[in-house]
């Protein structure tokens, strides 16, 4: 059995994988499904190899990539065809697969970084006391997003986190219900990206998994 995953970290230390994503968990699957890569010069991919002693054996291979040009808005809208291909085909780890994806792309939401008024608020607010206040139509940390893109990013998101709440009705086994809850936190895990739909209806079915 293997499991691939890929890393893109500045350094390709295999001690050191902060930014590893685990493309498919052990299985029969020769090679994973569909996936999105992240926005990086030099990935490495990994395969863990698993015998029938249960020893495991790592291979890997450092690849350079032409990076192409995509909004964080367009790799979120991209995760729901992405999960739709995975359901498709069976592909029963597809929720941690997609969790580790979303916070990678929310990552990118807010990629100003640091604390205060980050990029002069974007030109779309007022820093006060080291925060900006955004004008009206315009959301996050920076103010750099305006309405029309907050509200296509929060459909997306609405529906991701609806499909996580189908996954923890009708989950089977704890290892499902677990993936769906990872699935929900790396969606609600940045307040600026959601509202009081998103976290309700995450909470309603977190709610329904402790009654699980």
């Amino acid at each position: 059995m293997t499991s691939y995953s890929i890393d893109f970290s500045s350094s390709l230390s295999t001690s050191q994988n902060t930014n590893k994503v685990v493309l498919t968990d052990f299985s029969q699957i020769t090679a994973p499904s569909n996936f999105y890569l992240p926005s990086a010069s030099t990935i490495t991919i990994y395969a863990d190899i698993k015998d029938s002693e249960g020893c495991i054996t790592t291979v890997y291979q450092n690849v350079s990539m032409t990076i192409t040009n995509q909004t964080p808005l367009q790799s979120l809208s991209r995760t729901l065809d992405f999960l739709s291909n995975a359901k498709n085909n069976g592909i029963t780890n597809a929720m941690n697969v997609l969790a580790d994806q979303i916070t990678l792309i929310d990552n990118q939401f807010s990629s100003g970084g640091g604390s205060g008024c980050q990029n002069s608020c974007s030109q779309h607010g007022t820093c006060v006391q080291n925060q900006c206040q955004c004008s009206k139509d315009y959301y996050l940390a920076d103010c750099s997003m305006n309405s029309e893109d907050y509200a296509k990013q929060l459909s997306v998101r609405q529906s991701l986190i609806d499909e996580a709440t189908t996954q923890i009705s009708n989950a089977n086994d704890p290892a499902e219900l677990e993936m769906a809850l990872n699935l929900l936190q790396a969606l609600t895990n940045n307040s600026d990206l959601n509202n009081n739909q998103t976290l309700s209806t995450a909470l309603d079915a977190v709610n329904s998994a402790v009654e699980v």
